[in-house]
């Protein structure tokens, strides 16, 4: 026991060990694609069993943040060489590649822009909660009515400000 309890504090203190430990799930997850002959990525299967570890408990997330730290600050050193393979065509560098761009820019501009519109839209189909069913319109009606008494507003008065910030949408 004495070693495991070293071997813990090894790795959470040493950023190199964590990193040699996202790497042997990964090494893991790659043999279990090969044997399994399923067309998934060998880093799929080892971020399940990383993640079936830590829900069991068999593996601490500080055992594991320095590295994955490491890892997600230098990504960029990870796509180099997708950035070598795209100077294989020059014709990207070139109009096609400023039309590619484009293409993607308005294209994701499209695309939030309707999402944006459809979740509108949805909430205004929704049922709209009634206000009196609401805790924090019950506290703003009972400040609003206190407010109204020491003022010598009618509550009638005070029923008809109150449905029309309803309607203005400011309640």
């Amino acid at each position: 026991m004495p070693l495991f309890v070293a071997l813990r504090r090894h790795l959470r203190a040493s950023r190199l060990a964590q990193i040699g430990l996202v790497m042997g799930f990964w090494l893991v997850g790659n043999g279990v694609a090969r044997l399994t002959g399923w067309p998934v990525p060998g880093g799929i299967f080892g971020m399940g069993l990383v993640l079936i570890l830590l829900a069991a408990g068999g593996l601490n997330l500080r055992s594991l943040r320095r590295g994955a730290d490491w890892f997600l600050a230098d990504m960029l050193l990870f796509f180099i060489p997708a950035v070598l393979a795209v100077l294989n065509y020059p014709d990207l560098a070139g109009m096609l590649g400023v039309k590619i761009v484009a293409i993607i820019g308005v294209s994701t501009v499209l695309v939030m822009a309707v999402t944006a519109l459809v979740i509108e839209w949805g909430l205004k189909l929704s049922p709209i909660r009634d206000e009196r069913s609401s805790s924090l319109g019950a506290r703003r009606r009972a400040a609003d009515a206190a407010g109204a008494r020491a003022n010598g507003v009618s509550a009638r008065r005070l029923r008809a400000i109150s449905t029309e910030r309803y309607n203005n949408g400011m309640d």
